[in-house]
């Protein structure tokens, strides 16, 4: 009996490991799907905002209810009923919304723990054709939900891939709903090519004229020193000549 104890422990923790493992990877929480739609944008673009037209495609959507001002604008609110399996509400709000191209919306829940976010992106291919990329990117909360996180991933996959093929047929057969709720586009950040016009040149205030100091006297000239002379030389007196000789007298 001990040892299939011990083996159900290792099982255990090798499962608990490899669920670790699992959702350490890449594309943690996320699910995406593309999809060609034989409807150009302004025929597909009521299916992603109305709440008439979203029931019919997104499953466990049992009711879309605003909270507010029913406007479907950057900012509304709404509190969105679901089926997955047991019945829970989640609050949605709507972050960008930009008519036949974009809408973003987030949601969050309290039970269960979780925020998700999800992305619409309509592009017209021409001829009455449009491509819709869809990706949903959930975080999860507690540590039952993310070590259970692969496994919800993949749902949310499976989830997605049939509300594709739901929407696909919606878009075939979809009617224009009465009531619709208006949409107001959220205005795009321009950013306008760099300024080429020349500066205009900085004013210098103008600075009053200054009278300059008088300038100060030159000095006065120094006379020039007097050379220096020779010491005065001593005149000795001529020597006395000697007397004349008398040629009388005998030498």
């Amino acid at each position: 009996m001990k040892w299939l104890l011990s083996i159900l422990g290792v099982s255990a923790v090798g499962a608990v490991l490899a669920l670790v493992g699992l959702g350490a990877r890449d594309g943690r929480g996320r699910a995406t799907a593309a999809v060609e739609l034989q409807h150009p944008p302004s025929a597909v673009f009521p299916l992603l905002v109305q709440p008439p037209l979203r029931k019919q495609w997104q499953l466990g959507v049992v009711d879309i209810s605003p909270t507010g001002d029913p406007t479907l604008r950057s900012g509304a609110r709404s509190r969105v009923t679901l089926e997955a399996p047991e019945r829970m509400e989640v609050e949605e709000e709507i972050r960008v919304v930009e008519t036949d191209r974009r809408v973003l919306l987030q949601r969050s829940s309290s039970h269960p723990p979780f925020n998700q976010r999800l992305e619409y992106v309509l592009k017209d291919l021409g001829g009455g054709r449009t491509l819709l990329t869809v990706a949903v990117h959930t975080i999860y909360q507690g540590l039952a939900f993310n070590l259970a996180e692969p496994l919800l991933t993949r749902a949310a996959q499976s989830q997605l891939d049939l509300e594709i093929e739901q929407l696909r047929s919606a878009a075939d057969s979809s009617q224009p709903v009465a009531g619709s709720l208006p949409v107001v586009s959220t205005p795009p950040v321009a950013v306008g090519p760099p300024s080429t016009a020349t500066p205009p040149a900085a004013v210098v205030p103008a600075v009053a004229p200054t009278t300059p100091p008088p300038a100060a006297p030159p000095p006065a000239a120094r006379p020039p020193e007097p050379e220096p002379q020779p010491p005065p030389t001593e005149e000795k007196p001529p020597a006395e000549a000697p007397p004349p000789s008398d040629p009388a007298t005998p030498p």
